[in-house]
């Protein structure tokens, strides 16, 4: 799915920008994981192939621009810093996202044990997604709160076209 997207990306930001983009890719995400939540062992492989398509393109879209984003009014001389400080923070949110989801499988025995006495060990994995969804539509609040035109000095399309 990310090199699938990959070509589609520049076309969507350069078409929508990227607070629409942001909004509808996080949301995506958030479902997805909501989604993924409710399989079971009688969905069929073709839903299961669909829905992880989907959620790796949702997936792969918000990373992009919230990559892209963070690059947007840095300055050409503080670049090289600012591409330090991005990869040294990448690598802390990612050591972050697998703590969470180590939390949120966790949480996921005691929380399912509110639902039912007797959980099935599936659902503490439900949990564990229908948690982490609800961390991922978060960030689809941060992406409405973004101004309007966040982005559009990247963009090549529509932007110029109206200038």
């Amino acid at each position: 799915p990310n090199i699938g997207i990959k070509p589609t990306t520049s076309f969507l930001l350069n078409s929508f920008g990227f607070r629409p983009v942001l909004i509808t890719s996080t949301s995506a995400m958030g479902l997805s994981l909501f989604a993924l939540g409710l399989l079971t062992s009688a969905t069929p492989i073709a839903v299961i192939c669909a829905l992880a398509l989907f959620s790796g393109v949702a997936r792969s879209l918000g990373f992009t621009c919230y990559n892209t984003l963070c690059f947007s009014d840095i300055q050409e001389s503080e670049m090289r810093h600012a591409n330090s400080l991005f990869a040294t923070s990448s690598q802390l949110f990612a050591g972050l996202g697998v703590a969470a989801s180590s939390v949120a499988l966790r949480l996921g025995t005691p929380i399912s044990h509110v639902f039912t006495s007797r959980p099935a060990p599936i659902d503490t994995y439900r949990v564990a997604f229908f948690l982490l969804g609800c961390v991922v539509l978060g960030s689809t609040f941060s992406a409405i709160r973004l101004q309007k035109g966040s982005g559009d000095s990247l963009r090549t399309m529509r932007v110029k076209q109206k200038a």
